[in-house]
């Protein structure tokens, strides 16, 4: 660093030495660590030879040959000559084809849900029922508490639903108090109704985890 900052700027050892704020004797420092050139040539011959074998495996190897190696050594070594093992990433597909759902144009068309968590101060959780009107960007719910349960959602949408009685949504917060009973579980389906549709699932186990971060729509 210290030459390029000379060669860049035409300054003295000295000068150049000071911006860096390193001494001098810092910069002419030469490493007297063994390069151990037999042994980076036999780990790269080990490696070629054995691809899918990773560090602790290489040392176990050298070991078995005489090598007096740690696991730390051969480990530095094996990052220096770039001999990790690379692995190809999965490309992950869907299970289902996923059907792109046309925009939303008028209100009380499509509405987003999602559970949002966070920690208080004090380190307790708890979670927070949005809804959002697609068409209007409108947050039509915005519900805080340590547990969100079936009914509690059921009865937060029919609070947002803002369709004549018996048509719409609340038969939505109805299918939700059908399916919320039992275990705790709230099975997803797809509900169309007078005013809106829903795509929605819910994964949330009354016995532990946290609701998962996405869109339900």
């Amino acid at each position: 660093m210290v030459r390029q900052v000379r060669q860049a700027y035409r300054l003295s050892e000295n000068r150049a030495c000071g911006l860096m704020r390193i001494t001098r004797w810092s910069n002419r420092y030469q490493s007297r660590r063994d390069p151990q050139t037999e042994l980076r040539i036999r780990l790269r011959d080990l490696a070629t030879a054995r691809i899918r074998y990773g560090y602790r495996r290489l040392t176990v190897m050298l070991r078995r040959e005489g090598w007096c190696v740690n696991t730390k050594r051969v480990y530095r070594l094996y990052r220096e000559e770039a001999l990790q093992v690379r692995t190809k990433k999965r490309a992950k597909s869907a299970a289902q084809v996923r059907i792109t759902l046309p925009e939303a144009t008028f209100a009380n068309q499509r509405w987003s849900m999602d559970f949002v968590s966070e920690r208080l101060a004090e380190g307790r959780w708890f979670r927070i029922l949005t809804i959002l009107d697609q068409y209007t960007r409108e947050c039509l719910c915005a519900y805080a508490d340590r547990s969100q349960t079936g009914e509690k959602v059921a009865g937060q949408l029919d609070r947002a639903d803002r369709s004549p009685p018996g048509t719409g949504n609340d038969y939505f917060g109805q299918r939700c108090r059908i399916h919320g009973t039992g275990d705790g579980y709230l099975g997803g389906r797809v509900c169309q109704c007078g005013h809106a549709t829903f795509l929605c699932f819910f994964l949330k186990r009354k016995s532990g985890g946290r609701h998962p971060r996405g869109c339900l729509c």
